[in-house]
């Protein structure tokens, strides 16, 4: 078989085969993860590509001292459950250091979590993989259906040969011309309905369940199914979901780099990798806009309400009229009437 037969049919079964396509979206999202946290004063010996190999795929690993070196090991959790019901030991087998010996964490090892429950980013990546699976095989045998518009069918070979000559001369451009009667009897074409319409959709179903899974790990990747454009709040709203799975992954590791500095006398640090922490600073700038927006927003209400009342009075008679009272009220001249109120009534 010729290489490029090989390639080829490797390449297909990255479409075909569940499995393969499946560990092949892992390992792709894994390779863009392991570039997320980015860490100072590691001891010799010790990684970021491995130590950050064991968080994501396991969901934890300790960090411990053997024979004056420091190791990162895997290995199985037990022991006597604490007062808040958490693993107080690791089993840890390791067969090119001849190494098979119990832990007792937070005495001869510091655990170091991914994220709180542990869980690794393998079954969020997993449960993405087969959706974004089906639907890429999914597009693809669509593809493939597109180039059946129709199909052609003869009813004895002599017929089905002169359809395919006829065929062929029209793929090479060359007229031709059908001389027989009979070869128009047996040769039927069908139609076949378009499904362009499905793939638009698919792809569009494809765009979104790649972009939820790069927000899931705090990646912005907007690819909105809306044909609109999207408002500010939409944005916004977008954003705000990017960052509490890497915050929560970068605290557990500060807490177990601490420990672990404290415990060895090491001076590790730890911190978000450029592009998540880019992709943080901009969340928390919006947000911080957001709230200082929300703060000093005021509403305008009149504090002071005048009334404003006629204080003099004029009548049109044609007497002149004086009375006294309480009020003293004059009336001047046939057109003029005063009055004035000494109680401010």
């Amino acid at each position: 078989m010729k290489r490029k037969d090989v390639e080829y049919n490797h390449a297909r079964n990255l479409i075909y085969s569940k499995d393969i396509a499946l560990n092949d979206f892992i390992d792709n999202m894994l390779i863009k993860c392991n570039q997320m946290f980015v860490y100072k004063n590691l001891p010799d010996g010790i990684t970021k590509r491995v130590l950050e190999r064991f968080l994501l795929e396991n969901g934890y690993c300790i960090f411990t001292k053997e024979n004056d070196k420091f190791y990162v090991f895997t290995g199985g959790l037990g022991g006597e459950l604490n007062e808040y019901y958490e693993y107080t030991k690791c089993i840890v087998s390791n067969p090119y250091l001849k190494l098979n010996k119990e832990y007792t964490l937070d005495d001869d090892c510091v655990l170091i979590r991914n994220d709180s429950k542990m869980k690794g980013l393998i079954p969020l990546l997993e449960k993405y993989g087969v959706l974004c699976g089906d639907c890429e095989l999914s597009i693809n045998m669509l593809t493939n259906n597109l180039r059946t518009q129709f199909f052609i069918s003869a009813n004895d070979d002599k017929t089905r040969q002169n359809a395919d000559l006829f065929i062929k001369k029209l793929v090479d451009g060359e007229l031709s011309v059908i001389g027989e009667n009979q070869f128009l009897d047996g040769v039927k074409v069908h139609n076949v309905s378009s499904q362009a319409n499905c793939i638009q959709q698919f792809i569009e179903l494809n765009q979104y369940l790649k972009a939820s899974a790069f927000n899931e790990i705090g990646l912005d990747a907007n690819f909105n199914m809306k044909r609109e454009r999207l408002t500010v709040n939409e944005v916004e709203l977008n954003t705000s979901i990017l960052i509490p799975l890497a915050d929560n992954m970068l605290e557990e590791r500060r807490n177990a780099m601490d420990l672990i500095n404290k415990k060895y006398g090491l001076n590790i640090e730890v911190d978000l990798s450029s592009v998540w922490k880019m992709q943080k600073e901009e969340v928390d700038k919006a947000t911080e806009t957001q709230d200082t927006e929300t703060d000093t927003e005021t509403s305008t209400e009149p504090d002071t309400e005048t009334d404003t009342g006629p204080d003099t009075e004029t009548t049109t008679g044609p007497d002149t009229e004086t009375t006294t009272g309480p009020d003293t009220e004059t009336t001047t001249g046939p057109d003029t009437e005063t009055s004035t109120d000494k109680g401010g009534k």
